[in-house]
């Protein structure tokens, strides 16, 4: 049951860091880097969520491969 809910959590890490990254790739396109500093708030909050959630998506997916 352990491995299972890891593969649900990996998923679900890499699908939220997807989501984050979809949603800075669509903030520098449409805004590029305006000098805004609320904009330059989201795009920092963005790279950070989806740096985390990425850490934490290949940290289970490493302790799912060294588990037996």
């Amino acid at each position: 049951m352990g491995k299972f809910l890891r593969i649900i959590g990996a998923v679900l890490c890499f699908g939220i860091a997807a989501f984050y990254g979809l949603n800075l790739l669509a903030l520098l396109l449409n805004n590029g880097l305006s000098g805004d500093p609320r904009d330059l708030g989201r795009l920092m909050g963005g790279l950070l969520m989806t740096l985390l959630f990425l850490a934490v998506g290949l940290r289970l997916v490493k302790r799912l491969r060294s588990a037996k």
